[in-house]
């Protein structure tokens, strides 16, 4: 075998093991330390009742498909849970049974990727009622959270960490078909890559190249 061929041999080996990397997707189960001194924190500020599209702070802007209508627990929102399990007992929170034509579903589109990013869910009836959370980047499915907050003080973080596929959009559904709130939404902005960074894009169409003329020749 000459030396060109075992070359692009290599190479196509490296574009191999490149192309089989698996996503990352690590679930936050709390809101410790670690969690809430990396993300920055976009929070509802207006008065109660207001009618509310979108948050922006830090560089991101989370947009809603639908207006929320912002409350304070337990002013008019009953309840939410207590620390480790959700950062306050009276935070601020958008609700989905105001002005949604299905308010048991929720999508919430970032403005910029996140390596980073999650928020509070209370359900609105006071049972455990089973929500997921679906964390996109751009079309793909990067994972699933499936938890069962209850409005009666259960509360609970949906969270997740991933670098190889950072976050656009999630979509919040409610199994039960209730409505629900959302509190405390953080998020870490993926890094810009350096230029020298695409030039390594072009490596593995490269390497195949490379692999196809060693064959002809």
């Amino acid at each position: 075998m000459s030396s060109r061929v075992k070359a692009a041999l290599f190479a196509f080996a490296a574009l191999f093991g490149c192309s089989s990397m698996r996503a990352d997707f690590i679930t936050i189960s709390q809101p410790n330390a670690a969690y809430i001194n990396s993300t920055t924190l976009l929070d509802f500020t207006d008065p109660d009742f207001t009618a509310v599209g979108f948050l922006s702070g830090g560089g991101e802007t989370l947009t809603y498909d639908s207006l929320l209508e912002e409350h304070t627990v337990p002013t008019n929102w009953t309840s939410w849970n207590n620390p480790p399990a959700v950062e306050t007992s009276t935070p601020r929170v958008g609700w989905t049974g105001a002005y949604a034509n299905d308010p048991s579903e929720l999508t919430i589109t970032l403005s910029r990727a996140a390596t980073t990013f999650g928020f509070e869910v209370g359900p609105d009836l006071m049972i455990p009622e089973e929500t997921t959370a679906d964390f996109y980047s751009g079309s793909k499915l990067v994972g699933t959270i499936d938890l069962f907050p209850s409005g009666n003080n259960g509360a609970l973080l949906f969270a997740a960490t991933s670098h190889t596929d950072p976050f656009t959009s999630v979509v919040i559904n409610n199994l039960n078909g209730d409505d629900f709130a959302i509190a405390r939404q953080r998020f870490q902005l993926a890094a810009v890559p350096e230029p020298g960074s695409f030039a390594l894009l072009g490596l593995p169409l490269a390497a195949l190249f490379a692999f196809k003329r060693a064959r002809r020749s």
